[in-house]
This record gives structure tokens, C-alpha cells and sequence, in this order.
């Protein structure tokens, strides 16, 4: 991962312009991680039978879908402006879960070309992971507010126990969440 993908290293209140420092170091660590891969990799090896399987599956999945990539992308990315802004509220984190619940199930034609589909099916895993990290923090941070109620004068307090990284895995109906330490920065005794 590089850039903010990394873990966002300034935490919630980053300074302007410092995802640039993340994509530097971050880049360059996944760069070097790549070419030494580049290296050993077998020049052209074929697709092993499980990727080719998961080919499949998606081609399929994608065949039975209602909506073209990009409505679906612009849908969720609306989702995500209405209900996943700087201010906030849990009950609006609820609704865009909800309508992105809907747009899963209308489903993605992937009419014949397969990456637009599967970004717009990826737009719609991110908007799914980010509703659900806001459903789950009720509190304000940094320049992100939670409110009680939308209408609420005051945004709700930083609440500590949210000094955390939220750890999010899988996809679509499967994704899960957990809250996890930070590491420790304590040097390592020998």
C-alpha cells in the first residue's frame, strides 16, 4: 500500500499536502517490494487455476447485474457525499449503508468490459468500509464531526477510547470490523 492507503500516518488532522510524504515513502517501499518481485517472477508463466476460477465467477457475477459500472459509481460516490462528509451523524452513516445495501443487490453489468465493472464494484466496497467506520466512531476528530442528531448545535466530543487504527477485511455482505491498538513505539528489548 502506499499514500494514505498505508494507514494515513498524520492521523485524522493531517497537515495540507503531507499525503505526499506518504505516497514518497510508502512508494518507494512498495516499488523496491515490487521489483525485487519483478525479479524472480517467471517470464510468461501462465494464470494459475485459481485466478482463472475467480475470472470466471466475476464474468458471471457481473452478468446478472441492472446497473452499468459508471451509474453505479456515481451513485455510490453520491452515497457517499450525502452521508459521508465532514459532518456527520450515525443515522446518516445508517442510510448510506442501507441504499448501498440496495445498490449491491440491483447489482453491475459488466456489459462486456470487466475493469469498469470491477472498479465501480470496488467504489462500492470503500463506500461500504467508510460508512461503516463512521457508524461504528461516534465521536469527532480532527476536522471530521459527529453529531448526535443532524440538527445537533454542537458536534459530540473526542472520545479516546478511539485512539485506534479500525481494521476493516473482506468485502461486500462479508466485510467486517474491528478496532485495533496502535503499535507500541517502546524499542524492542534484546
Amino acid at each position: 500500500a502506499a499514500g494514505e492507503a498505508a494507514g494515513g500516518q498524520h492521523g485524522a488532522n493531517r497537515p495540507g499536502g503531507n499525503a505526499l510524504m506518504d505516497c514518497q515513502v510508502f512508494g518507494k517501499i512498495a516499488g523496491s517490494q515490487a521489483a525485487a518481485f519483478a525479479e524472480t517472477a517467471q517470464v510468461g508463466a501462465s494464470a494459475d487455476g485459481a485466478a482463472v476460477a475467480v475470472c470466471d465467477l466475476l464474468q458471471a457475477e457481473l452478468k446478472c447485474g441492472e446497473l452499468k459500472p459508471q451509474e453505479a459509481a456515481e451513485r455510490a460516490r453520491a452515497i457517499l457525499s450525502r452521508c459521508a462528509s465532514v459532518v456527520r451523524t450515525s443515522a446518516t452513516a445508517e442510510d448510506g449503508l442501507e441504499q448501498l445495501a440496495e445498490l449491491r443487490a440491483a447489482g453491475i453489468t459488466g456489459g462486456g468490459e470487466l475493469v469498469p465493472a470491477c472498479e465501480a464494484r470496488n467504489i462500492i466496497d470503500v463506500a461500504q468500509a467508510v460508512l461503516k467506520a463512521i457508524a461504528m466512531r461516534r465521536e469527532s476528530r480532527g476536522p471530521h464531526l459527529c453529531f448526535a442528531e443532524q440538527d445537533a448545535p454542537e458536534p459530540l466530543p473526542r472520545d479516546d477510547q478511539w485512539q485506534k487504527y479500525l481494521v476493516i477485511k473482506g468485502t461486500g455482505g462479508t466485510m467486517t470490523i474491528e478496532a485495533e491498538q496502535p503499535a507500541s513505539l517502546d524499542p524492542v528489548s534484546g
